[in-house]
């Protein structure tokens, strides 16, 4: 089946409700649009887990974060 998505001027997506009931998105929900193979693919986000290994840059195993936190932060970058 094909589904019409409209974007207003602001870029704001309207899925239709049936598209949205299909996907199991009841009110606010998300959803992660990527490209497979020349194919623009869009799926339903549960939680943020599914994000996991999406990035291109992978973090070595024994990477420390609260290490490179220490050695890296800077309180003056927040602002």
């Amino acid at each position: 089946m094909t589904y019409t998505i409209s974007i207003s001027s602001r870029k704001l997506g309207y899925f239709p409700e049936e598209l949205l009931k299909k996907m199991k998105i009841k009110g606010k929900g998300k959803v992660v649009i990527f490209e497979d193979n020349g194919k623009w693919v869009i799926k339903p986000v549960k939680d943020i887990m599914e994000f996991a290994g999406m990035t291109k840059k992978k973090m070595p195993k024994d990477f420390d974060y609260r290490e490179y936190m220490e050695t890296h932060y800077n309180e003056s970058d927040r602002f």
